[in-house]
């Protein structure tokens, strides 16, 4: 059983501005977990303004991305670091109330669909931690897998509403 690290790069978007930890101290059975949140801004005052503004400052065209990645030690210490990038409205009084709770509805899924790919982060240690680290970059691999197969099912979270259109 040796040290390693995996990391899994899922992009829906980029230019990063502030950031946000946050730690949980592993209960037994269960990896050390850090979740990073960072945001870039966003400004505009109509919904083809807000996502002209996303498609320019995101990567690959996506609005948001989660990176992951599942490091394990020699004595099967598992931790699973959780990065999501998300965009941030910048001046909210500059755009309409309908267009604003428009914004907010999407950013909700947007969370939603970015934390199931840290779902798939988490199951991932706790996959390898239940595997005693053996074969760990085969369960990682599948779980970078599974993430894959979530962006396919859910057209990059449209299904789940991450969408500013009406």
């Amino acid at each position: 059983m040796a040290f390693g690290r995996i990391t899994s790069n899922f992009l829906v978007a980029a230019s990063l501005v502030a950031t946000g930890t946050t730690s949980a101290l592993a209960r037994p059975g269960e990896p050390d977990i850090v979740v990073r949140r960072t945001y870039y801004d966003v400004s505009g005052r109509t919904a083809s303004e807000l996502k002209r503004d996303m498609q320019k400052s995101s990567s690959n065209g996506f609005w948001a991305f989660t990176r992951w990645q599942v490091s394990w030690s020699a004595s099967c210490h598992v931790t699973v670091s959780i990065t999501m990038h998300l965009p941030r409205l910048r001046d909210r009084a500059q755009v309409s109330l309908p267009l604003r709770n428009r914004w907010d509805r999407m950013i909700a899924n947007l969370r939603l669909h970015e934390s199931g790919h840290a779902q798939n982060a988490l199951n991932a240690g706790r996959a390898v931690l239940a595997a005693d680290c053996q074969d760990p970059k085969t369960i990682v691999q599948k779980w970078m897998e599974n993430d894959k197969v979530y962006d396919e099912a859910t057209g990059h979270g449209r299904s789940q509403g991450v969408t500013l259109d009406n």
